[in-house]
């Protein structure tokens, strides 16, 4: 288990273990995502994304048809700072 401190600006240090298991790097994008239980789950911003939406089930699947996963990636590692969702 990791413990990870939300500064004033919103920002939260990701733990070293986790960088290293999620292979990131200065400047790599986070997905987050909600399980139906309300469970989030926080993937690399990559194609291996595809694989997260798979093992969601349903919710995956929906999310996909509505809005490809690879297009979103696209959008946010496109997107300024200013258009980004908070």
């Amino acid at each position: 288990m990791f413990l990870s401190k939300v500064s004033a600006n919103g920002q939260v240090t990701v733990p070293a273990a986790i960088r290293r298991a999620l292979r990131l790097g200065p400047g790599d994008k986070l997905l987050f995502f909600q399980n139906p239980d309300g469970e989030f789950v926080i993937a690399k911003a990559a194609a291996s994304a595809m694989t997260l939406a798979a093992h969601m089930g349903e919710q995956g699947a929906a999310l996909a048809e509505k809005s490809p996963i690879q297009q979103l990636i696209e959008d946010i590692r496109n997107s300024k700072p200013s258009e980004r969702l908070m």
